[in-house]
């Protein structure tokens, strides 16, 4: 399954590593974090170093919610804010998350000028999710906090099946 994530504007660092951490410890699901950007200013072309340059980078999300999430290459820990390293992926092949004995992917999309739209998001959610059988559930921010969301998506939806629109 894949969590497509529409930051708001005004997302700060820290709202970020809340973000990534309820998402990838609230479910054994899912397989890929996609966060859609449109200009979001904590995610804007970072000063880092050609990610070629580094060798492949890895973020490590700690069980405990007081560490700070750690990025790593080759082993070693980068000096690097995760947004930073966020704003070097955008529209690249992404890295790995690494949290509670799992792994998924992380990746970042983005758009500009007026085609960032409902219409944008839609379609980079349909093109990695082609499977007929996906639900696909669209929240904001204070709905995704319910732990029940998907619980509650899922069983409307199978009770209208084969029927549902």
């Amino acid at each position: 399954s894949v969590l497509h994530v529409a930051p708001l504007d005004g997302m700060d660092p820290f709202l970020l590593d809340l973000t990534l951490r309820y998402a990838a410890t609230q479910s054994n699901k899912p397989d890929e974090i996609v966060l859609l950007t449109a200009g979001q200013r904590l995610l804007e072309e970072s000063q880092m170093p050609h990610l070629d340059e580094m060798g492949h980078v890895e973020v490590h999300l700690p069980a405990e919610s007081w560490m700070q999430i750690q990025v790593r290459s080759r082993g070693k820990a980068l000096p690097v804010e995760l947004h930073e390293l966020l704003a070097s992926l955008k529209d690249k092949a992404g890295c790995v998350l690494y949290v509670k004995g799992r792994s998924m992917v992380l990746s970042v999309l983005s758009c500009s000028g007026a085609a960032c739209g409902p219409r944008w998001l839609l379609g980079q959610t349909f093109e990695r999710e082609l499977e007929p059988d996906t639900a696909l559930i669209f929240s904001s921010a204070e709905r995704l906090v319910n732990e029940r969301l998907v619980e509650e998506n899922v069983l409307c939806l199978e009770t209208c099946r084969p029927h549902c629109c």
